[in-house]
């Protein structure tokens, strides 16, 4: 089986499976060898290592994360290639887990004394609620290395004041330092996505943990950004996420802003200071 080329690979998951790339699963697959290589370089796994796998689909990238000693727990929602990779890695450290990660406990998934490396081709589809989640468990890993939608990628990384700033960038960035390590043409994947992919690494990062709860945190986030255009008081008193007015004007004098500020202004830290306001309006923290 080490001797299959990635493209072979594919094709013999593929036939094994019984279907061809399902598009409703963002089944777009790895096939050139030398992106597989640069992902495994990043990852930066040694001999003993655990990682976790979204989306191994064909093992491609599974070969590479096996060849340098890693212990690998894999997710796989299809049942097919799921069964396929218990079959072609039968004997190797491979613990497949079929079904949605976005269904399970990512706290378990990463369980242990050991910081766990989180590597993936990940599915479109899942991209931005899957990065979400690998924040929350940021305390848990050693680094992540995604490939990804690039305009995602680049969410992810936008900082307080860049045009593409969003939700996930303050979400990511609170625990998560992210780079775009490079980007990957759509001819490196079968079938080819119509869009251009980018290698993200995400590194936990050294500051102190925040006092605010992850449930202001994220409140606060998706009520600014889900107002954009709003101004900072009035989104957060406005849609489906929305805060009290008066909480709305505390939490924003809490955080030195004057309200008239726009989501994609805030940076991390004035959100977490907005957050501890809220849980203490709300008898929330520790």
């Amino acid at each position: 089986m080490s001797d299959l080329t990635p493209s072979q690979r594919v094709r013999q998951a593929l036939a094994a499976a019984g279907h061809d790339p399902l598009k409703a699963l963002s089944q777009n697959f790895l096939t050139d060898p030398n992106i597989l290589r640069h992902i495994g370089d990043a990852a930066c796994v040694a001999p003993g290592d655990h990682v976790l796998e979204i989306g191994p689909g064909p093992g491609v990238l599974t070969v590479e994360l096996l060849a340098r000693g890693a212990k690998v727990r894999a997710v796989e929602l299809d049942g097919g290639l799921a069964g396929y990779l218990q079959d072609a890695f039968r004997g190797r450290p491979l613990e497949v887990i079929r079904g949605d990660v976005l269904e399970m406990d990512l706290a378990e998934l990463v369980d242990g004394d050991r910081p766990w490396t989180v590597a993936s081709n990940l599915p479109y589809s899942i991209s931005t609620p899957f990065m979400y989640e690998l924040a929350t468990v940021a305390h848990r890993l050693e680094r992540a290395v995604l490939t990804l939608q690039r305009e995602v990628a680049e969410r992810a990384c936008a900082p307080a004041g860049h045009p593409a700033r969003g939700a996930v960038s303050a979400v990511v960035r609170r625990r998560l330092g992210p780079a775009i390590l490079r980007r990957i043409p759509a001819s490196a994947f079968h079938p080819p996505p119509r869009v251009e992919s980018a290698l993200l690494e995400l590194v936990p990062s050294d500051r102190a943990p925040e006092e605010a709860t992850a449930e202001s945190y994220r409140t606060l986030v998706r009520a600014a950004f889900g107002q954009r255009r709003k101004t900072l008081v009035k989104a957060l008193a406005m849609g489906p996420d929305a805060i009290a007015k008066a909480e709305a004007l505390a939490v924003v004098a809490a955080a030195g802003l004057s309200g008239r500020e726009r989501a994609e202004e805030i940076g991390e830290e004035e959100f977490d200071r907005m957050a501890r306001e809220l849980d203490r309006l709300r008898g929330l923290g520790p």
